[in-house]
């Protein structure tokens, strides 16, 4: 009786253990097979911290001139499309090109919209 109260409460404390998450595995280059110029090319974190600071860049001259500045804003405008141009067309290249790196791909398309 002693033995099966305390499979009864292994088997309890089995239950309310939630079941351990496979590891991930390391996302590399190699991994996609693509090279290490491609691979950087849809790194989320450059991408985004430059286009957060063209946009900073932006609301600093409507701020400082939202009336005349708009030469100089429209100029940071393009800016911007200039410097989405080589992320989206990684994403074309490798993403729908080559089929891989599909989660990268959809991060660099989030950051772009």
């Amino acid at each position: 009786n002693i033995q099966s109260s305390s499979a009864a409460a292994a088997a309890a404390a089995a239950i309310d253990k939630p079941a351990k998450k496979p590891r991930k595995k390391a996302v590399t280059a190699k991994s996609l097979g693509l090279t290490k110029d491609e691979f950087d090319s849809i790194k989320a974190a450059p991408i985004k911290r430059t286009l957060k600071d063209i946009v900073k860049k932006l609301a600093k001259q409507v701020d400082e001139d939202w009336h005349d500045g708009y030469e100089d804003q429209a100029e940071t405008k393009g800016e911007w499309f200039e410097a989405i141009q080589e992320p989206l067309q990684a994403v074309l290249d490798i993403g729908v090109g080559k089929k891989t790196a599909l989660l990268q791909c959809n991060e660099v398309l989030k950051i772009v919209s």
